[in-house]
């Protein structure tokens, strides 16, 4: 009964996302400033700038430091983590039940993780992996656009889960109607799973930057591990 709440709540869900940016902070703006804590003495440092301290507790004492805002991200989740590369954009609607983050990234993929807070049993996995069949389908008709291929589930093996997943080839109408022009669209959606968790995800990626995103969806992918 458990499980098929928890899956309800999913489908009734599904990519229903509120905003809440955590993506890259203070982007394009002025400095940032940091309290850095070095044995108990704080310090207010700059971001991106390498400034000699002098401590105040240990006359003569010095530190030569650096802050800046790490180009990998690290995201916790409800029974997951996992880490992204900036720059990228995060929606974060803070669900209790069901958490659901969307990362755009620069490069022109979006990758939308639902964490479903519990393992589910393979029946049910196989309801979610449908509902994001339906999601791509859904994506491709709002664009007017042109299904090209649908393929069938298989599995699939990341570095911190197993999972089962499908891909979704469409062309959008909506960007040119010359057939020459690569304005092609690809949809793959996963369900991730490990003996703790269940985690969904769309990834979605024009197909002429197809070399440059999918080694970076992966990635996030490859991270994707229970908690603690």
């Amino acid at each position: 009964m458990a499980r098929t709440r928890l899956l309800g709540l999913f489908l009734a869900a599904v990519w229903s996302l509120t905003s809440l940016a955590v993506g890259q902070p203070n982007a394009g703006g002025p400095p940032v400033t940091y309290e850095l804590v070095i044995n108990g003495e704080r310090f207010l440092v700059e971001g991106n700038r390498k400034v000699k301290l002098q401590s105040q507790e240990k006359p003569g004492t010095s530190y030569e430091v650096a802050v800046r805002v790490s180009p990998t991200q690290h995201l916790r989740l409800g029974t997951v983590e996992l880490d992204y590369d900036l720059p990228a954009r995060v929606t974060d609607d803070r669900g209790q039940r069901t958490r659901i983050v969307q990362i755009r990234h620069e490069l022109g993929f979006t990758l939308t993780l639902s964490d479903l807070g519990q393992a589910m049993e393979a029946a049910d996995r196989e309801k979610v992996l449908a509902a994001l069949k339906a999601e791509a389908l859904e994506m491709c008709e709002k664009r007017h656009g042109q299904a090209l291929e649908v393929g069938e589930p298989r599995e699939a093996k990341f570095q911190g889960a197993a999972a089962r997943g499908l891909r979704v080839h469409f062309r959008d109408l909506t960007l040119s109607l010359d057939p020459k022009e690569d304005d092609g669209y690809t949809c793959w959606g996963y369900v991730l799973y490990g003996p703790k968790f269940t985690v969904s995800c769309l990834a979605e990626f024009p197909d002429k930057y197809k070399d440059d995103c999918l080694p970076v969806i992966k990635k996030v992918l490859d991270s994707i591990r229970a908690l603690p």
